[in-house]
């Protein structure tokens, strides 16, 4: 996820914006730690020394988040130990260690800017729940495919057939669609077998929404009913190449469908394997 990758940069960098770095760089500021008046907010009591920092790396390991201990005290070695983790350990251990520190850092944030008071256990779930959409958005992205292009030719034009295909076997395919007139929004969703049998289909009226947030809802409730029906290997197919993107991390999501993709991943979580398509209008097979 961007947001992980740019704090993981900055922590390797040595560029976090803590109060130390401010005063450092000549800033006129309390640099005392927001969290526990007693030490000079910098990187290394900020994510080891604090107490509330030390809280969060033992309930971790005490509810099999990570097995990895907390890192050296010094932040040329945290950055060395960041490096030899992600050398010698798997893909998501080393994720969830990033969501980690990630969420230790937006802890003094929360506190400052949302009054929020400091809980470790607060900590450790919001670092859980970062960590699970990094592993959907990352599931999304090696699985998201473009429409197939024709060959093309300088000199020539070609008439290409764009159609509905059938998904991989053991598959539910389900495709979205929204509708947008000058007085309401609309959506529908198919849900079809590996053989093409339809399973199910339904159809929402909206009121004054946009065609995204159409789209969206269309998603969301075909999504929604494929997983109570306990379907767990799903392929998705729309039109709609934002909502695809801002699925796949590639953009952040519109705030007028904030929601709705918080609450598609949430589904996606549900899921064992997951394919995401753009398909060209023509071709997204929805039924009247």
């Amino acid at each position: 996820m961007p947001k992980l990758k740019v704090f993981l940069w900055k922590l390797c960098h040595a560029s976090l914006p803590t109060k130390g770095t401010f005063l450092k760089r000549g800033l006129q500021i309390d640099p005392i730690c927001t969290l526990f008046n007693a030490n000079i907010e910098e990187v290394e009591h900020l994510f080891l020394q604090c107490p509330n920092a030390q809280k969060v790396w033992q309930l971790a390991k005490d509810h099999h988040c990570t097995s990895i201990p907390m890192p050296p005290v010094s932040l040329d070695r945290i950055q060395r130990w960041l490096s030899n983790l992600r050398a010698n350990i798997g893909r998501v251990p080393f994720e969830r260690i990033v969501a980690l520190l990630w969420s230790i850092w937006k802890t003094p944030n929360s506190a400052v800017f949302r009054q929020e008071f400091p809980q470790p256990v607060v900590t450790l779930i919001r670092a859980k729940k970062a960590s699970s959409e990094w592993r959907i958005r990352h599931k999304l992205t090696q699985s998201i495919q473009p429409p197939t292009q024709p060959p093309s030719s300088p000199n020539t034009k070609r008439l290409f057939e764009i159609a509905w295909k059938k998904p991989p076997k053991g598959f539910i395919k389900v495709n979205f669609d929204g509708f947008k007139s000058s007085h309401h929004a609309a959506g529908r969703y198919a849900l079809r077998d590996w053989t093409g049998h339809l399973v199910q289909a339904g159809a929402f009226y909206l009121g004054a929404a946009s065609i995204l947030v159409a789209e969206a809802t269309a998603m969301r409730n075909g999504l929604q009913v494929a997983v109570k029906a306990i379907f767990t290997n799903i392929h998705i197919e729309g039109d709609n190449k934002i909502l695809i993107q801002a699925l796949q991390g590639c953009i952040q999501p519109p705030w007028e469908i904030q929601v709705l993709v918080q609450d598609i991943l949430f589904y996606l979580q549900k899921c064992n394997h997951v394919i995401v398509q753009h398909i060209f209008r023509e071709g997204n097979r929805v039924p009247d």
